[in-house]
């Protein structure tokens, strides 16, 4: 059971979200969406998740920590995966994987990034690097101020380090 300020709010957001989704990968994909739809560029203070989602904002790190958290109070593991930033040495950006079928399942709603393979699953980060030419982004960068080619560099980086995510605490500093 999660039990953390806010898990009740989020656990009732994760029956409205995903009511109409009968499998966990429809379930990863609703939560997906309604996290993506809560970015707000002007957003500068940090929100946790409950903060995120009952404001209806977040910045980019608010965003992914609120999907790892309601994929948590939806019963769901989940884990951020902090990628290394091509042009910056030392600056990582956070991807968040949740875990269904057995297997990892890695999502970016803070820039709205679908990732599919050729036979329509979401892989895992892992899977996404080892075969970048069987993952397409769906929807790739649909907010125009990220740059495409920077997101490309971003998700093929071998620097990375996974972060299990077990409560609502802050994440992302």
């Amino acid at each position: 059971a999660i039990d953390f300020p806010g898990a009740a709010y989020l656990a009732g957001v994760v029956r409205a979200v995903a009511v109409s989704a009968p499998t966990d990968a429809e379930r990863g994909e609703a939560l997906d969406a309604f996290v993506a739809s809560l970015y707000d560029p002007s957003a500068l203070d940090r929100r946790s998740p409950h903060e995120a989602v009952a404001r209806g904002s977040g910045r980019a790190s608010d965003l992914n920590d609120a999907l790892a958290a309601l994929a948590r109070v939806a019963g769901y593991r989940a884990r951020l995966v902090d990628v290394g930033d091509p042009d910056h040495t030392g600056l990582t950006y956070p991807l968040v994987e949740v875990s269904y079928g057995g297997s990892w399942h890695v999502f970016d709603p803070a820039t709205a990034t679908r990732f599919v393979t050729d036979d329509g699953r979401v892989p895992s980060f892992a899977e996404a690097q080892r075969a970048p030419a069987t993952v397409r982004l769906a929807d790739q960068n649909v907010r125009t101020y990220w740059d495409a080619e920077w997101l490309r560099r971003l998700y093929a980086s071998p620097l990375h380090r996974y972060r299990v995510v077990e409560s609502e605490a802050p994440l992302v500093g």
